[in-house]
């Protein structure tokens, strides 16, 4: 004899049990596994909550990420704010870039048209910076201790970067002079 566990038994009808007329119309073996399951997904209504909650968590998704988007395209920008801005770095006639531990301080450097930009070589390293227009500026080799200056007479974004450590990168910004 079999023990409970292991008996195999029958599915009991459920309340909202398909009519068997109704089964015997659908051209399956009332008996057949088949039959028997499409029975139950016919006729289970345990969690008829379940196509609502799918429907509220796509609706809450949908919500949420028209807010972020909302929030993302503001018409007002805000000031423009450029990194490495210090009082030496903004705009004037001249500015001083310290070249130190392979970087430069600051980064960015506002002029306005006809003012210089001196690079001072603060780094036991050897460096020498070009920009990535050409024909714009170009230093010499800077030893520790050197330092070398650049004129800009036009308005614009100048990007540069040491041609002996790429990594080192800097832009000048020149602006008309009222």
């Amino acid at each position: 004899m079999a023990s409970p566990c292991h008996r195999r038994s029958r599915p009991q009808p459920r309340s909202g049990a398909v009519d068997p007329s109704r089964r015997a119309s659908s051209g399956l073996d009332p008996r057949s596994v088949d039959a028997r399951l499409l029975i139950v997904a016919a006729t289970d209504q345990r969690h008829p909550h379940r196509d609502r909650r799918g429907v509220a968590t796509l609706l809450v998704l949908v919500t949420a990420v028209g807010l972020c988007l909302l929030g993302c395209s503001s018409k007002d920008p805000g000031p423009l704010v450029v990194p490495g801005n210090t009082p030496d770095s903004l705009a004037g006639d001249r500015a001083v870039v310290e070249l130190s531990d392979t970087t430069l301080k600051p980064r960015v450097v506002e002029i306005t048209e006809g003012g210089s930009v001196v690079w001072v070589n603060r780094d036991r390293t050897t460096h020498r910076l070009v920009s990535l227009a050409p024909n714009v500026f170009e230093t010499p080799r800077l030893g520790e201790g050197e330092s070398s200056a650049s004129t800009f007479p036009k308005p614009g974004t100048y990007p540069y970067y040491c041609s002996i450590h790429n990594e080192m990168k800097g832009t000048v910004v020149v602006y008309y002079a009222n």
